[in-house]
């Protein structure tokens, strides 16, 4: 895994533009999506989705044979719609639990954004981990299955809260 150390207070986090986090950006993409989270903001999360022609775009440049590019479109196809509700119930489940545990998102401060990078067959996907401390507990938010198609990532289909005792011992 690889790690990037940010002592960024929230406010001064840049944004990406909306759809896009240039190459190089898995950083400002984490920045992004913890802005989003922060804000409460889920149909702009919710709008970093790649749509079907996307996914299409993605799988047609990957180096997957025929048959698995069409497998894999008939796959997304008939998932899309639960991939959407599942990003929507993940991202309501993270909300609650965080206003349940009391965090003031405009008092968090976000400190590591981590990531677990991925190529295979030509398409490049991430597992991004937000790292952020409020009131001095640290917690993390994982983003799953991200993609990144030409030059830009975006966020998958689910979305947790995370918040382990010893967890964070690699801080």
């Amino acid at each position: 895994m690889r790690y990037l150390l940010l002592f960024i207070p929230l406010s001064l986090l840049s944004s990406c533009s909306h759809r896009k986090c240039s190459d190089g950006g898995m950083e400002d993409f984490g920045k992004r999506i913890f802005q989003l989270i922060s804000g409460d903001r889920y149909k702009e999360i919710a709008d970093l989705m790649l749509n079907l022609s996307e996914y299409k775009e993605l799988i047609d440049v990957s180096t997957l044979d025929k048959d698995a590019k069409e497998e894999r479109m008939k796959a997304l196809e008939s998932n899309l719609k639960s991939s959407i509700e599942s990003l929507k119930r993940s991202y309501d489940g993270l909300r609650t639990e965080a206003e349940n545990r009391g965090i003031d998102w405009n008092k968090s401060k976000l400190v590591l954004i981590d990531f677990d990078h991925k190529r295979e067959n030509g398409i490049e996907s991430a597992d991004l981990f937000l790292n952020f401390e409020y009131k001095e507990v640290k917690y993390e938010i994982e983003v799953k299955n991200c993609y990144k198609n030409n030059s830009s990532w975006s966020i998958g289909n689910y979305i947790s809260f995370k918040n382990r005792e010893n967890y964070f011992d690699r801080w």
